[in-house]
């Protein structure tokens, strides 16, 4: 196992430990495919994926667990990006840092997002998906402001 991916897998850990003392998840073991290392934590219903890529800022996902051809699967994801812009549009969280897993900025961004999914996808982790319909409206939406923008078309195709 690589610095970074045990710096990452201590730094998460930190961070979500919540998930494990509250709501009952389990982690699942650290997953690299570099440049992109993430860890799960999971309950029967629900998933919580950290991922972190290099030169980037970590992310989180969120998803509703499924049973397909009777193998657990995620069923429908979101991020919590998204779920603060529907739930807390006046939130301020702060802005994070590019940086390693292993330094003071890395931990200071993965406590933000902990704390943020905490304080308001506490349902989500209780197995309560009720607001993901609205999250995918709101994606949706996001994706037409962004073609727009980037290439004159809701589509994002050309005209």
């Amino acid at each position: 196992m690589s610095d970074i991916t045990r710096e990452f897998e201590r730094d998460v850990c930190e961070s979500f430990n919540f998930l494990k003392e509250e709501f009952g998840f389990q982690v699942e073991e650290v997953r690299v495919h570099l440049p992109e290392v993430w860890a799960s934590f999971f309950s029967d219903v629900t998933e919580v994926t950290i991922i972190y890529e290099v030169g980037s800022t970590p992310w989180v996902e969120l998803a509703r667990r499924g049973t397909w051809r009777g193998k657990r699967v995620k069923a429908e994801t979101s991020s919590l990006e998204l779920l603060l812009e529907e739930r807390a549009p006046s939130f301020s969280m702060p802005q994070c840092e590019i940086a390693q897993p292993g330094t003071e900025a890395f931990r200071a961004c993965l406590r933000a997002k902990a704390g943020a999914l905490r304080e308001f996808g506490s349902d989500i982790l209780g197995g309560n998906f009720d607001v993901f319909p609205r999250l995918r409206i709101r994606a949706a939406e996001n994706e037409r402001k962004r073609n727009l923008e980037l290439f004159g078309s809701a589509d994002g195709e050309e005209d």
